[in-house]
């Protein structure tokens, strides 16, 4: 509840720009109504946040998996749906649900796409007037099999001790990643930006002190939202706060970097994000409220 309520400030804090003549305390507090709805079933694969965008008159939401998955299978249950409204784009029917056209998967050490995608948030270019310019936030899951470690970039993965994933003593662990997709005809279609947030191999957490079953490490999980020339992007860390070594393994320190953090791209970065995370940014979302003074000066820093 508390991660709620921080979260809500913060997107309110991110609306109102620096332009707006208004201090932070004449700015009233964000309210939210829930009104009572009738019991429904959505008809589709979901597993993440409902990625959306109003295109035109058009609601249309972005549910669903894509791409190749070693742990739990290879998918292509990544699909859109439209409706004049969120409750008709809920409701859709499963057959209404449409597969857009996805980047295939690179093949291990080429570049390109690798592992699995979920959208978690969408970016509409306030450019292009038909609002057809997408750009999908997208959580990425890999494994040393799809993402192998290459000496020459430190990108990828190596497979000693690593850790247990959730199928089985014989099954790995994911590694998230946080990347960017754009498409240009409201989302029927989608080509690949690459990755804007990872942390590599030093980071991981093996065995035998990881026993989560989850993620091996990385960020992932993003929410994000528009203020200025920035896109603020809200994720999970899942990694070791710097090099993890089994030797001097503190339980404490681990802890320490478990958090939601948050970073920052130039919207003009969009189509080209590798490496382009703002430098400086305070990555613990805590400590940033706390070495901003909470509201007041998060308002004034973004």
């Amino acid at each position: 509840m508390l991660i709620s309520i921080l979260l809500i400030s913060i997107i309110f804090a991110c609306t109102n720009n620096s332009q707006n003549k208004n201090t932070p305390e004449q700015i009233s507090k964000p309210k939210a109504i829930l009104i009572e709805s009738e019991k429904f079933y959505f008809n589709s694969f979901v597993d993440c946040n409902m990625a959306e965008a109003w295109v035109g008159d058009t609601f249309r939401i972005f549910p669903g998996k894509y791409g190749e998955d070693p742990l739990w299978g290879d998918a292509k249950d990544l699909k859109y749906a439209n409706g004049a409204n969120a409750d008709e784009a809920f409701k859709a029917s499963s057959v209404s649900f449409i597969a857009p056209v996805m980047p295939a998967n690179a093949k291990p050490g080429l570049p390109g796409l690798h592992g699995a995608v979920w959208f978690e948030t969408i970016y509409q270019d306030k450019k292009d007037e038909s609002g057809k310019t997408l750009y999908a936030i997208y959580h990425n899951e890999n494994y040393p099999m799809t993402l192998p470690y290459d000496s020459n970039t430190g990108e990828g993965y190596i497979d000693k001790n690593w850790p247990q994933g959730l199928t089985g003593t014989s099954t790995p662990a994911a590694v998230c990643r946080i990347g960017v997709m754009k498409s240009v005809d409201g989302g029927r279609s989608w080509s690949n930006k690459g990755i804007f947030i990872e942390d590599n191999q030093p980071r991981m957490i093996l065995k035998p002190h990881n026993t989560s079953v989850t993620f091996a490490g990385g960020v992932g999980d993003p929410s994000a939202v528009a203020s200025g020339n920035y896109l603020y992007l809200f994720y999970g860390e899942y990694g070791y706060p710097g090099k993890y070594d089994a030797d001097n393994y503190d339980p404490k320190i681990e802890w320490s970097g478990q958090c939601i953090s948050v970073a920052r791209i130039a919207l003009s970065d969009l189509d080209n994000p590798y490496g382009k995370a703002s430098a400086g940014m305070v990555r613990n979302l805590m400590g940033l409220l706390m070495v901003l003074g909470a509201r007041r000066n998060l308002y004034k820093f973004l």
